[in-house]
């Protein structure tokens, strides 16, 4: 499930700014539970120090340095719109409960322009053959690892994609035709990639499903790991355990994280 945080001021994640957020790695909020590698006071700080993974090389953060000395000796002005462009939107994404790699795309470009003025003050050394090479070196040797580390991240999600694609169809393959499948994870793929009858089981309710199971051949396709932690002590939990303990479950097939159930409910297969 996804959700912008920016288009709606009633967003949970605003409604649960706080700067307490700012030193905290683990959350409850609408998209279940999660407990981050880093706190958001550093997490959202990555622009300026990013292994290139999502944002700048470290050594274009280097010049952003670089620039941030310089500035602050020479033209304060600009130091003070750099921080104005950067702070602002760093403290408030520091403080939502939610950690997003776009989120911080808007801090970018301060830290851009910061490593431009360290190229600037490299530029003005005294030493004109040190001038030189690294006016050459650092800024191509950054561009090239930012470029290498980006398209290796992007292969990585494309990677991800495709698996998720694979597991989705070779699961869907094992379901008849005129069944009823409640997804959660792959309902996107499935609904592209196939023309089962599929529902999302995020919607669904006990109430709900209590009608929709009748005399029906039903499926349920999830990722049961994700369900018990990431969505521990939530309705899409409890909807899940409502059909392993109240209805039964029947282990078809698993592939990946992904296990495919077939509802007692049902209709026999």
């Amino acid at each position: 499930m996804s959700y912008s945080a920016t288009s709606n001021p009633n967003h949970p994640h605003l409604q649960a700014w706080s700067p307490n957020n700012w030193f905290k790695s683990s959350f409850d909020h609408i998209d279940g539970h999660f407990d981050y590698a880093q706190v958001n006071a550093v997490f959202y700080g990555r622009p300026f120090w990013d292994s290139g993974e999502f944002y700048l090389s470290p050594l274009l953060g280097v010049l952003a340095f670089v620039g941030c000395i310089y500035t602050l000796k020479k033209h304060k002005l600009l130091l003070l719109i750099s921080a104005m462009w950067a702070l602002p939107p760093y403290l408030f994404l520091a403080g939502i409960p939610y950690q997003n790699i776009r989120f911080s795309l808007i801090i970018m470009p301060a830290a851009a322009l910061l490593a431009s003025v360290g190229i600037h003050a490299i530029s003005q050394h005294q030493q004109r053959h040190i001038t030189a090479s690294l006016l050459l070196i650092l800024p191509l040797a950054g561009i090239a690892h930012t470029y290498t580390q980006g398209a290796q991240t992007a292969q990585n999600f494309v990677q991800h994609h495709m698996a998720e694609k694979t597991i989705a169809t070779s699961l869907a393959s094992l379901i008849p035709p005129d069944a009823e499948v409640y997804v959660f994870g792959l309902t996107l793929i499935l609904e592209h990639e196939t023309p089962l009858n599929i529902h999302e089981l995020y919607y669904e309710t006990s109430e709900t499903l209590a009608t929709q199971l009748i005399d029906k051949n039903t499926y349920l396709l999830v990722n049961v790991w994700v369900i018990e932690n990431q969505w521990r002590s939530t309705p899409l939990q409890d909807t899940y355990h409502w059909l392993r303990d109240e209805i039964g479950l029947d282990i078809v097939a698993r592939s990946g994280n992904y296990t495919l159930f077939h509802i007692r409910t049902g209709v026999a297969q």
